[in-house]
């Protein structure tokens, strides 16, 4: 590469899909550098773990509220241009006998 070349950055997002929030992190990496900055840090309060019924499985409702979060953060990292995207999920969901909705 030559001297002065402009090097992109990389951004890249994590969502941790927790027992009560759904957060977005997205971070961006300066390929030339090195160093790796916070971009956005946003979330949604959809207080999963209260949403598990008896029999185990978690309520309709609280997965298409889990779906409509989604598609919004997906919808504003293909704006942002990010396709880098790793997915984390709580107990209360791993947990859950319908999980793989």
């Amino acid at each position: 590469m030559k001297k002065g070349a402009c090097v992109p950055s990389l951004q890249y997002a994590i969502i941790d899909i927790g027992s009560n929030t759904v957060r977005l992190f997205v971070f961006d990496h300066d390929a030339q550098t090195g160093a790796v900055g916070h971009v956005l840090n946003e979330h949604e309060m959809l207080n999963l773990a209260a949403c598990i019924d008896a029999a185990g499985n978690l309520e309709p409702d609280a997965v298409g509220r889990i779906v409509a979060c989604l598609e919004r953060f997906k919808r504003y990292l293909a704006i942002r241009g990010v396709s880098s995207v790793h997915v984390f999920a709580t107990a209360a969901i791993r947990n859950a006998l319908n999980r793989d909705e």
